[in-house]
């Protein structure tokens, strides 16, 4: 009963404090955007450290492959330095000012802007409401474990109130709501990360388990693993919707690039912390990571009455790991889709009296439609290592196109446009990549990364190919 209680009680304060910024949403701009570069980079930084119950994962992948996995930090903080690089070369009026790579790349491609919405966009957007029923799947499932282990409609019941929640907050007051929240869930994940890591010093003092690595390895796929890693870290920055939606509140690409820089500073280093925990002391994932997480929590010699205050605690900070990135990724997705598909004003450029109703509809329909999918995986119960490879290998082929893109369009104020054939290759490399994930991971899950290190490399090897021929031709 205490799981409930504390669940309940969590989810009411961040409605109220959310709910709270609702008389700043006035206009479209500020439905949209918060302005100031520590309250952009506060937004990113905790909505990117948990996407995906990142902490999980990457607990479960450092305690298997133990330091190899500080690639992925690596990862990360290079994509961000990348990303920042290239809004500081790019024209400020293509990149900046309500625009972001994505668009900047669509709106170049004068002739074919329908070609760049059916195959980059629209995929994009499916993908993103994947990854969003995924993170409250996946989360919800990690919770029931200490809020009600034994209920098996517990999942389903988390799930619907934090949806329920973030997308109220969302509709009431857009990102002004999400930046009062941002404060309280920030706290909420960094008690968390306390916990685990007094909990690993217990458990080591206690003689915990050896460090991974000392065995054999089929050194062919813990090498495609790795660099998939890196590669795929790195990747994310350039389709990721967070970064188009906090970057397009900038008027400045150097502005812009000191948000990217902190960003990347700072999620390096919350992951880092992760991969140390897990190289270090690796968990028991025999039983599951929830009954892993349990363990590790019970090296903390507080006593019975204590052990219900940590798991209270292990519940709030799970809480604001979903719910920090459900209602960023509700507005980016809105923002998305109303900036690129429907041409319609959103920051800077939107009149102080447009109305704020289509932007709540839209809004309310994105969180009435994640209901369909989360209601799937909940009836399916997929394996979730296999989903989150097969979305986020899919998606990861469309970053060399972008960032080729981008790079064309800071060598010169013509942007270089995708073809629609090229467009075409890569939504066939995205179906491509996507599909053989999903088959591996029933048939052959060892060969996953492999294959999807190998789209990747594909699609790579195409964008650099495009980005030479376009500079020839815009040189002629």
């Amino acid at each position: 009963m205490i799981g409930w209680v504390v669940l309940g009680a969590a989810l009411g304060v961040f409605a109220i404090t959310a709910l709270s910024g609702r008389k700043g949403a006035r206009d479209i701009g500020n439905f949209f955007h918060v302005d100031g570069l520590r309250r952009n980079a506060l937004a990113l930084g905790i909505a990117d450290i948990t996407l995906g119950t990142g902490f999980a994962y990457l607990l479960t992948a450092s305690s298997q492959f133990g330091w190899a996995m500080l690639v992925l930090p690596l990862g990360v903080w290079v994509g961000y330095r990348l990303l920042g690089w290239v809004y500081r070369r790019a024209p400020s009026d293509r990149m900046v000012a309500t625009s972001n790579i994505l668009l900047a790349i669509r709106d170049g491609a004068v002739h074919n802007r329908l070609a760049f919405d059916i195959m980059i966009t629209v995929p994009l957007i499916v993908v993103y409401i994947l990854f969003i029923a995924y993170e409250v799947f996946a989360s919800s499932q990690l919770m029931a474990a200490f809020i009600a282990p034994n209920l098996s409609a517990a999942p389903a019941i988390i799930g619907a109130s934090i949806v329920a929640v973030s997308g109220i907050n969302s509709v009431a007051g857009g990102a002004q709501s999400n930046w009062r929240n941002d404060k309280v869930l920030a706290a909420g994940i960094l008690f968390l990360f306390v916990v685990l890591l007094v909990a690993t010093a217990f458990h080591l003092s206690e003689g915990g388990r050896e460090s991974v690595g000392s065995g054999p390895r089929d050194w062919l796929a813990w090498t495609a693993i790795t660099l998939l890693g890196f590669l795929a870290a790195v990747a994310t920055q350039f389709y990721s919707l967070l970064n188009s939606f906090n970057a397009s509140a900038f008027e400045q690409g150097s502005d812009a690039e000191n948000m990217f820089r902190r960003v990347g500073l700072t999620i390096a280093g919350a992951l880092g912390l992760l991969v140390l925990v897990g190289a270090l002391d690796p968990l028991d994932m025999s039983r599951g990571f929830p009954t892993a997480l349990g363990d590790r929590l019970a090296a903390i010699p507080v006593g019975e009455t204590g052990r219900l205050g940590l798991q209270a605690v292990t519940v709030v900070g799970m809480v604001s790991v979903v719910f920090s990135t459900v209602d960023t990724l509700f507005m980016a997705l809105a923002y998305f889709i109303r900036r690129h598909l429907l041409n319609r004003p959103t920051g800077h450029d939107a009149t102080s009296g447009e109305s704020l109703a289509p932007s709540r509809r839209l809004v309310a329909m994105l969180a009435f439609g994640i209901v369909p999918p989360l209601a799937g995986l909940y009836l399916l119960k997929p394996n979730l290592f296999a989903l989150l490879l097969t979305l986020g290998g899919g998606a990861a082929v469309y970053a060399p196109l972008i960032f080729a893109g981008a790079l064309a369009l800071s060598r010169s104020k013509l942007t270089a446009a995708p073809s629609t054939r090229l467009l075409i290759f890569f939504l066939l490399l995205f179906i491509g990549s996507g599909t053989t994930s999903a088959v591996l991971a029933v048939r052959a899950p060892s060969q996953v990364p492999l294959a999807s290190l190998s789209w990747l490399v594909v699609a790579m090897v195409t964008a650099l190919i495009w980005w030479l021929f376009s500079g020839r031709r815009q040189a002629g």
